[in-house]
């Protein structure tokens, strides 16, 4: 299954954000991909071919080689950037780059097997950093990995490790490890609401949730509480972080979050949840999640 971790913090235009977006792309190679920075470390050659052709049967480079592009786009509505080939200098030109406040970043990462050829089967990662088109004070890190480079275990143990962390370092006003969305949550996906308007309310609304979810300090106070929300049985784990977020896990192993898993999360942050019902894809298989259900049902009065 592949996977996706993202977070969302209000960075502002400040020294913030270039040391976070370098932080958070540095991090996910060294704290989660450490094979991977290897590879690149290790300099196999890549052979010339015609990016647009993705082929499997294509020989990309060496055996073990690591395949990797990066991209930084730095206006909101400017041209499409051209995605230059990894290298140590484009590397380091990259990072530096995060001090341009840049609107998208964007690394893509294809490690390749024993004949030199990509992985067939979820074998690739995505790290991405963000900022709202409409609203730039908020930044949006994400990083997407097959399971041929992260498995349960991983995600369970290093996965959220590294993104508690990395919450903390940001002030992050939501998180969440599941399903990848491409920038939506699954609950906005399936009430069809959008990202830009959900995201600069973020202490007033969570986004989402999933088999781990971050609930910023605030909506963690109208729940009533870390000991609120550890009584409500919905989380194999509910920890308090030092900023009073809770950070919430459904179940011991990502792999075991189902769709009953996701119905008890679902109750249990239903009063600061994102309103709109939501609804089913047709002819479209389905993450879990609560179905059939609308936020702004289980409003408390007081609230």
């Amino acid at each position: 299954m592949t996977t996706m971790c993202q977070l969302t913090a209000e960075v502002g235009e400040d020294a913030r954000f270039p040391e976070l977006a370098r932080g958070w792309f540095a991090g996910v190679l060294a704290d989660l991909l450490a094979d991977v920075e290897a590879g690149l470390a290790a300099g196999r050659a890549l052979y010339k071919r015609d990016p647009r052709d993705a082929s499997v049967d294509t020989l990309w480079g060496e055996p073990h080689a690591v395949h990797a592009i990066l991209q930084v786009t730095k206006k909101p509505n400017g041209p499409i950037a051209r995605w230059v080939q990894y290298s140590p200098a484009a590397w380091r030109r990259f990072l530096d780059g995060m001090s341009g406040y840049p609107y998208g970043a964007v690394m893509g990462i294809t490690p390749l097997d024993e004949n030199g050829r990509p992985f067939a089967d979820e074998g690739t990662a995505t790290i991405e950093v963000s900022r709202l088109r409409n609203d730039p004070r908020w930044a949006m890190f994400s990083f997407t990995v097959g399971a041929a480079l992260a498995g349960p275990s991983q995600v369970a143990g290093q996965w959220t490790g590294f993104a508690r962390q990395q919450a903390e370092a940001m002030d992050a006003v939501y998180a969440e490890i599941g399903h990848p969305t491409s920038g939506f949550t699954l609950l906005e996906y399936a009430n069809r609401s959008r990202p830009e308007k959900n995201i600069p309310q973020s202490r007033t609304r969570l986004r989402g949730y999933s088999w781990a979810t971050l609930v910023p300090p605030e909506l963690v106070s109208e729940l009533g509480g870390i000991g609120a929300l550890r009584a409500s049985g919905a989380f194999d784990q509910a920890d308090e972080l030092s900023d009073g977020a809770a950070w919430l896990q459904a179940t011991a192993n990502p792999g075991d979050y189902d769709e009953q898993a996701a119905r008890q999360v679902f109750e249990a942050l239903a009063p600061v949840l994102i309103g709109g019902m939501a609804e089913r894809w047709p002819g479209r298989s389905h993450p879990p999640l609560a179905f059939g259900v609308n936020a702004d049902d289980y409003r408390r009065e007081d609230a």
